[in-house]
């Protein structure tokens, strides 16, 4: 069960709701029921950090983030994706210093362009191994 969380940096601090997404993707790990969870992205309007509450708990996300889930990921939809993801973003910001947590292969630092001095982060050593 996804866990309800704080800003990671300022702990119980005033948020707001920026977007509510759920991911559509056809992974072969999902959870039992088939559905995944909504992910809420928050700022915390006290350092300004987004973040997603509720999120998975490590488990959930060890299961849900196997080697099949960078599989199934078709360039279309992808590609859709971090534009989506990039248009979103830039509403908030038109450049600066991005860290991706859960960054997958990297794809979504290298669409980002000039603008952006992307970090990212991965814990799936396939993946770190592919990007």
């Amino acid at each position: 069960m996804p866990e309800t969380v704080d800003c990671s940096l300022c702990g119980p601090a005033p948020s707001r709701l920026l977007y509510t997404t759920r991911p559509r993707a056809p992974y072969k790990s999902l959870p039992a029921d088939g559905i995944l969870p909504e992910r809420n992205w928050r700022l915390c309007e006290q350092c300004g950090l987004i973040y997603l509450s509720p999120r998975l708990t490590p488990g959930e996300a060890a299961t849900l983030y196997d080697d099949d889930y960078h599989d199934v990921h078709h360039e279309e939809l992808r590609t859709w994706e971090f534009q989506k993801k990039k248009e979103f973003i830039e509403r908030q910001a038109r450049g600066g210093r991005l860290l991706d947590i859960g960054c997958g292969y990297g794809y979504f630092q290298y669409r980002l362009g000039d603008n952006w001095q992307a970090t990212g982060l991965e814990i799936s050593a396939a993946a770190v191994g592919k990007g």
